[in-house]
């Protein structure tokens, strides 16, 4: 999927292997994107689960952007069923070991919201590169926690401006992955290190 000239490659990860033959996948997109003159980077999103070394260094290799969920520090497993939020950490910082850039990405719901300013702290520290932001949207099976996880207007704007903090403390940059309906924004014009996308919303 190329969107602002860079190729997005999603792919979910189980408890143990990857989709099987990503890594061949990921080798013919760069060999065709060569053959035909393109270098884009190559944005490859995981929830860290089945990484290993070998993969980093072949997204280093292939000019991958990691791309890694950490929906909440201690709320990790609340989120996500599993208790990871210490493997995922630890993959940003072998990441950062071999000079590959990462992204954290935080997904704020009612549940994480008071730990914004921790979880995103301790994805740059332990090597993230910069931040995706997203507010949670329901769909699928997320429509049945619609009331338990959805932003209300204070909390939205409570989010921005805590990842804001953050990014102007660390020096580094962030973008909200989930456009925004302007209206909802108090300020949208005070925000220098985070971007917010509102013309689709």
């Amino acid at each position: 999927l190329y969107e602002n000239g860079v190729l997005s490659f999603s792919i979910s990860g189980g408890e143990v292997t990857l989709k099987e033959g990503f890594e061949d996948i990921l080798i013919y997109i760069r060999k065709e994107g060569e053959r035909r003159g393109i270098n884009n980077v190559i944005t490859l999103i995981s929830n860290g689960l089945a990484m290993k070394e070998e993969y980093l260094h072949l997204f280093k290799r292939l000019n991958v952007h990691l791309s890694m969920s950490l929906p909440g520090y201690t709320t990790f497993k609340e989120h996500t069923g599993v208790d990871n939020a210490k493997g995922v950490l630890t993959w940003f910082r072998k990441a950062k070991e071999i000079g590959l850039h990462t992204t954290v990405n935080v997904t704020v719901t009612r549940k994480n919201y008071f730990e914004i300013f921790e979880t995103v702290s301790v994805g740059l520290i332990n090597g993230a590169s910069d931040v995706l932001l997203n507010r949670f949207l329901p769909g699928g099976r997320g429509l049945e926690y619609m009331d338990s996880l959805t932003l209300n207007k204070e909390q939205l704007n409570g989010m921005l401006d805590t990842t804001e903090e953050v990014l102007s403390l660390s020096k580094r940059r962030g973008h909200v992955g989930t456009e925004f309906p302007y209206c909802i924004i108090n300020s949208p014009n005070k925000y220098e290190r985070l971007s917010i996308g509102t013309q689709c919303a």
